[in-house]
């Protein structure tokens, strides 16, 4: 049975739609991916503690290593809205906490 025109035209733009959908959360995963790796978190686990990178930078704030910070601790410090919110999306648990006792919404607070 053949589609009638305004179908068939339906029927594009819901492809398109999807095809779009698909760029952008490619996207937002490539940037949660760059995130992790360059600040030396395990990428396959979002509420990781600490980090694989032996030459773990200092804080500028405290001038501690951040071996035990967690990567929604590390975002939220960074101010960095866009991977708190992907972070979230993907499963980071916002009250998990790091060496200091605190949770992601408390070292967001102290700033």
């Amino acid at each position: 049975m053949a589609l009638s025109a305004e179908k068939l035209r339906c029927l594009q733009f819901h492809e398109r739609q999807a095809a779009k959908r698909e760029a952008l959360e490619a996207k937002q995963r490539q940037t949660l991916m760059d995130f992790l790796e360059d600040n030396g978190f395990d990428p396959h686990d979002v509420n990781a503690a600490g980090t694989r990178n032996a030459a773990v930078p200092t804080s500028a704030c405290w001038g501690r290593r951040l071996r035990w910070q967690r990567p929604l601790h590390k975002a939220a410090l960074d101010g960095n809205m866009q991977v708190i919110l992907l972070l979230v999306a993907y499963g980071a648990d916002p009250m998990k906490k790091e060496f200091r006792s605190t949770n992601s919404c408390g070292s967001a607070a102290a700033f």
